[in-house]
C-alpha cells in the first residue's frame, strides 16, 4: 500500500491524474450546456402555465423560483405499473404531456418506464394517495434574469398569476425527457420587454 501511495506521488503518475480530473470538470458542464442548446434548438415547444409563487421567498439571488399548475394536481400512473409501483418519494419517473384547451402543458399519466416519442418528461414523485394517483414535481422552476431586473420579474409574476385576466407561462423545449425555459411571458410578451415596458409607463 506504501508503494502504491509513493507512485501517485510521483511526477509522472500524480500529473496525468490532475489532468483527468481537470478535464473531467470541464467536460461535465461543457456537455450539460451543449445539451441544453440542442433542447433549445430541436425540441418541441410547451407552455406550463405559471401559478403564484409561496411568498417564502421565490426571489433567490439571480433566479425566481417558479411553481406550475401541472403539478398541482395528482396524475394516474398507467394501468401496467399500478400494481407493481414500489412508492418512494423524489424518485424520477416519467410524465406524459398534452396540452388542454388553452394550449397549456399539463400530465396524463405517469410511468416508471421511459416512454417512446418525446411528448414526456422526467419528474420527481412527490405524495401518493390511496387511488394510485401521484403528484410529481418538475425540474425546471428556476428562471434566471438579470440581477437587476430580477425582483422587478419576481413582483410582476407574483401579482399577476393571481390576476384571472392576466396569463402567466413559460416556454420550455422539451427533449429525450428533459426541458429547458425558452423564455417567461407575461400575456405572450416576454418578461423583461414586460418589465420595460411597465417601467417606462410608471
Amino acid at each position: 500500500m506504501t508503494n502504491i501511495i509513493k507512485k501517485l506521488y510521483q511526477k509522472n503518475v500524480w500529473l496525468p491524474l490532475v489532468l483527468l480530473v481537470f478535464a473531467i470538470q470541464l467536460l461535465v458542464p461543457g456537455y450539460m450546456i451543449f445539451e441544453q442548446q440542442q433542447t433549445l434548438q430541436y425540441g418541441e415547444l410547451y407552455k406550463f402555465k405559471v401559478r403564484p409563487i409561496d411568498p417564502y421567498d421565490p426571489f433567490r439571488g439571480r433566479y425566481v423560483v417558479l411553481s406550475f399548475e401541472a403539478e398541482q394536481n395528482h396524475i394516474p400512473l398507467i394501468e401496467q405499473d399500478k400494481d407493481n409501483y414500489n412508492y418512494k418519494r423524489h424518485a424520477w419517473v416519467y410524465a406524459n404531456l398534452s396540452r388542454n384547451e388553452k394550449g397549456y402543458a399539463v400530465f396524463d399519466s405517469v410511468t416508471i418506464k421511459k416512454p417512446e416519442g418525446n411528448n414526456y418528461i422526467r419528474v420527481k414523485s412527490g405524495y401518493y394517495s390511496v387511488n394510485k394517483k401521484l403528484r410529481v414535481h418538475i425540474p425546471f422552476d428556476r428562471y434566471y434574469a438579470p440581477e437587476h431586473k430580477a425582483l422587478a420579474i419576481e413582483a410582476n409574476v407574483q401579482r399577476r398569476s393571481r390576476n384571472n385576466d392576466d396569463e402567466v407561462y413559460v416556454a420550455v423545449k422539451i427533449r429525450n425527457g428533459k426541458g429547458t425555459i425558452e423564455d417567461l411571458f407575461i400575456n405572450d410578451t416576454p418578461i423583461l420587454e414586460f418589465v420595460e415596458l411597465e417601467q417606462e409607463s410608471n
